[in-house]
């Protein structure tokens, strides 16, 4: 019998398809490892993604509560003002006897002060109906607006 081994005796598989079969192996496992890399860079982008979002929001509210508190406080100081002149017109009308005055400035702020305060609350309503669905952006849309 020659030296060479026949398929048949390797239990019908030749060496060539066995040192096919490892690279096809070694291959795989190249692919698993760097797929596992992919996976933990995906997790770390959506780790910092989620870190710069939640700063973002942090501000945001740093900003909101800062604007707020700005409108109360001045907003308070310019009704004390506006009473005042008020209470000043309304005395100056009575103390030169011109009631008459007085009466046509009710008369006007009768239908004046609902046709306001309707408006600023419809204007509200509309404005919260525009904005109720502009807070869905995606990670793809924002990783793309970089």
């Amino acid at each position: 019998m020659s030296p060479k081994k026949s398929s048949n005796e390797n239990g019908g598989l030749s060496t060539d398809l066995i040192k096919k079969f490892i690279e096809n192996q070694s291959q795989e496992l190249t692919n698993e490892s760097q797929e596992i890399e992919l996976k933990k860079l995906n997790e770390k982008n959506g780790y910092d993604y989620a870190c710069k979002a939640l700063e973002a929001q942090k501000e945001d509210r740093k900003e909101h509560r800062k604007q707020v508190t700005l409108f109360m406080k001045y907003g308070f100081w310019l009704t004390i003002v506006f009473l005042i002149f008020l209470a000043l017109f309304v005395w100056a009308c009575i103390y030169t006897d011109n009631i008459h005055i007085i009466i046509s400035v009710l008369k006007v702020s009768a239908y004046m002060i609902p046709s306001a305060v309707g408006g600023y609350f419809i204007g509200l309503n509309k404005g919260k109906k525009v904005h109720k669905g502009n807070n869905s952006a995606t990670y793809a849309e924002i990783v793309d607006n970089e």
